[in-house]
């Protein structure tokens, strides 16, 4: 925030080179080493001058850039929660994921005991007809052990 002390003095520094611009418009009676002399003063003037201008309308130009960073920072720290939370959500969607996949294994590899069981009491007693069954049973639970190990 602008103190008042620079605004007084930057305003004064305007005011002042109005004043010599004024005072040199009247001085048209001047001799040629006077002009010199007054141009001289005007030059260090208006540096001053151009020096205050810039500081009243630069710091707004930096307020604005300043105000329009900051909102931006606000958006990305807004699009990285939303970021984070996301990502949250896929883990514990992937952790369900998982767990599905892995009873679904234990299912199948229990079931492939089962009928690997249930075959071995029908040969022993001579009866057939489930192979094909078993069979399918024990591929799938092949796969099931490539995935879930």
């Amino acid at each position: 925030m602008k103190n008042k002390v620079s605004v007084v003095i930057g305003a004064l520094i305007i005011l002042g080179f109005g004043g010599l611009i004024v005072v040199l418009l009247g001085r048209t009676d001047a001799e040629t080493e006077e002009w010199s002399r007054l141009v001289y003063l005007l030059g260090a003037i208006e540096a001053m001058a151009f020096v205050a201008a810039g500081f009243f309308f630069g710091t707004e130009v930096n307020r604005k850039r300043a105000q329009n960073a900051e909102a931006s920072a606000v958006g990305a720290q807004e699009d990285a929660k939303d970021a984070r939370k996301d990502a949250g959500e896929a883990e514990k969607r992937a952790a369900e994921a998982e767990t599905k996949g892995r009873s679904l294994s234990a299912a199948i590899r229990a079931k492939v005991t089962s009928q690997s069981e249930k075959q071995a009491l029908q040969e022993g007693r001579g009866e057939g007809g489930q192979v094909a069954a078993v069979s399918e049973l024990t591929e799938l639970r092949a796969l099931a052990d490539t995935l879930f190990p």
